[in-house]
């Protein structure tokens, strides 16, 4: 699905056949009336608006989305533009797959997802658990950027990195479980956790 492909629709539902592998950058940006989305196992990355300032991530503004389940077979959720990776990165949240999701509640993400991308969920600010599972390898910079509703973070064993201002200002956040990991080294970057743990 190519980039902006369906922008600003108000469109309420979306059924992707299998066999799509990727959706481009800002492809339902802005589809404010989505409610929901499943993704199919055959889908391999989803697109952030890294590239161009114009394009925000592919289903970012979707004000209205409250769930998504990820597909089996995705690897990478984009990265968001990474030049917002400072403390006060509110311009690039939109930059984010799902950046201003602000109703979205749950995320169910698949089995093989490796790399959660710059700015992915920056301001969902309903979202309030995580589950990262085990194959997540990289979690990008701002990537849960002030989610203030987020109470708890679990992170699975094949974490290596997690990048600059991950989860910065996430205001409720109480609880954070590491578990004893796979890879040799997790490198946890600076302010990933500023104005967040109480």
């Amino acid at each position: 699905i190519g980039a902006n492909a369906f922008q600003n629709l108000g469109i309420t539902n979306v059924q992707f056949p299998e066999g799509i592998t990727t959706i481009e950058d800002g492809a339902f940006l802005g589809c404010t009336a989505l409610e929901s989305l499943t993704l199919p196992d055959s889908l391999t990355k989803i697109g952030g608006g890294y590239y161009s300032s114009s394009k925000g991530g592919a289903f970012a503004d979707c004000t209205a989305l409250k769930s998504v389940k990820l597909g089996n077979g995705l690897v990478t959720i984009g990265d968001g533009r990474i030049g917002g990776n400072t403390l006060s990165p509110d311009t690039y949240a939109s930059s984010g797959v799902f950046g201003n999701c602000g109703n979205l509640e749950t995320v169910e993400f698949g089995p093989n997802l490796k790399t959660i991308g710059h700015h992915a969920f920056s301001e969902c600010i309903a979202l309030k658990s995580l589950i990262i599972p085990d194959s997540v390898q990289t979690i990008g910079g701002n990537a849960f950027y002030h989610n203030t509703g987020l109470t708890s973070v679990s992170f699975g064993v094949g974490l290596v990195t997690i990048d600059e201002c991950a989860f910065y200002n996430c205001s409720a956040l109480q609880s954070i479980e590491f578990k004893q990991y796979d890879t040799p080294l997790l490198t946890i970057k600076a302010n990933v956790f500023a104005n967040a743990v109480k």
